[in-house]
């Protein structure tokens, strides 16, 4: 019987070095990969964009942030078409700020009234063209996140 014992301990102890040898390649590949996803990925906050633990300036319409595409060609166009619609949102938001200033000065009731309705009227462009201006940034984002941790 003691025989017997002998073998099957050893093919147990070679199978549990084998299978801990490989938990630890997966740990450190595992390892690896989450410092570089941290290291290099970029996340948009409601302020600007934080990479690497610092938080960075996006800019009025993604200048400041633009540099960090050069890494990915395929979100360079969805970023730019990110940055045409942030110029139209902040024209328009500029419009209606100015067409509502102009009708809380004026003391016309009837041009006040048609001024609020114009300025009421802006944001049915405004809204639905930030929405999707954000959601571009979003989704240049996500591309560049991609690239740059598939890059070997």
């Amino acid at each position: 019987m003691q025989k017997n014992i002998f073998p099957l301990t050893f093919v147990f102890a070679l199978l549990t070095f084998f299978q801990v040898s490989a938990q630890t390649d997966s740990l450190r590949l595992k390892s690896s990969f989450e410092s570089r996803y941290q290291a290099e990925s970029i996340y948009v906050t409601l302020t600007g964009y934080r990479k690497n633990d610092k938080l960075y300036d996006i800019g009025a319409i993604g200048g400041k942030m633009k540099n960090e595409f050069t890494a990915s060609p395929d979100a360079i166009p969805i970023f730019e078409k990110y940055q045409r619609q942030r110029k139209w949102t902040l024209l328009f938001s500029g419009i209606q700020l100015a067409t509502e200033i102009t009708a809380l000065t004026t003391k016309n009731k009837s041009l006040r009234t048609g001024l609020l309705i114009g300025a009421g009227a802006t944001s049915i462009v405004i809204i639905p063209l930030f929405l999707a201006s954000n959601k571009n940034l979003s989704k240049a984002v996500w591309i560049r996140n991609r690239d740059v941790l598939n890059k070997p």
